[in-house]
């Protein structure tokens, strides 16, 4: 029987495969995006006769994430925030699940809700069917979601400022999905009041502002570092 494990200390992994590139197995990894959905298939480029069979895909990325789909025969972990982990669930020979060589296996998707993305580090590693102990690994590069690629950044932005029916103003704050922003109001630009904090977007609709009777109010708004923001602010 073998075990698979998330691939820990990941750059140094990486960093051995540029400077010992011989060793690593042939593999590569497809993309296939439609809006804040990543479709990745992985290839085994090895030669007919190889014993490396692929048997784990490690996804590194940024961004609040779900995985929503493995291969028959696959399965993942996953922080939700910083990596996915896919592995085949084989625990005898003959494996049937692990990528043979001169074929390929599609299905490692995730989605996010942020627009953006980057490239990061993916490490495809293998299995030797003859010797029946982990093989060589790849270490290459990939398009998965970022929320320092997000269009937005991490700023938030307050747009859609008008006055609903109720002659009460209103306005959109927009931002990372799923982060936590505050919005603050003012009169005089020195004392600030924090009026609400909730998860991006939303509106806001301050009562105390309306068409009927003026008075000066200034807004701001900003991050608000809560679990789901604090693994990228660490970064």
């Amino acid at each position: 029987m073998r075990t698979t494990t998330v691939l820990l200390g990941l750059l140094a992994l990486a960093v051995s495969l540029v400077a010992n590139n011989s060793t690593a197995v042939q593999a590569h990894v497809v993309l296939t995006q439609s809006g804040t959905n990543y479709a990745y298939s992985l290839f085994n480029d090895e030669a007919a006769g190889s014993q490396s069979y692929l048997n784990t895909f490690y996804l590194s990325v940024n961004a609040p994430i779900s995985a929503i789909s493995s291969p028959p025969g696959w399965s993942f972990s996953t922080d939700h925030f910083t990596y996915v982990n896919w592995f085949s669930t084989d625990g005898v020979m003959p494996y049937p699940n692990d990528i043979a060589p001169g074929t390929s296996a599609s299905g490692f998707a995730i989605q996010s809700p942020i627009q953006g993305s980057e490239s990061f580090d993916c490490v495809i590693s293998s299995w030797d069917h003859s010797l029946t102990n982990s093989g060589p690994a790849n270490a290459s590069l990939v398009s998965a979601p970022s929320v320092f690629g997000n269009s937005l950044g991490v700023s938030p932005t307050l747009t859609n400022v008008n006055y609903s029916a109720a002659n009460t103003l209103q306005f959109t704050l927009l931002g990372v999905p799923s982060f936590n922003y505050t919005i603050q109001s003012s009169t005089n630009l020195t004392d600030w009041t924090s009026q609400v904090t909730n998860s991006a977007p939303f509106s806001f609709a301050d009562p105390n502002a309306n068409a009927i009777i003026p008075l000066m109010r200034f807004y701001r708004s900003m991050l608000f570092p809560d679990a789901s923001s604090l693994p990228f602010l660490g970064d």
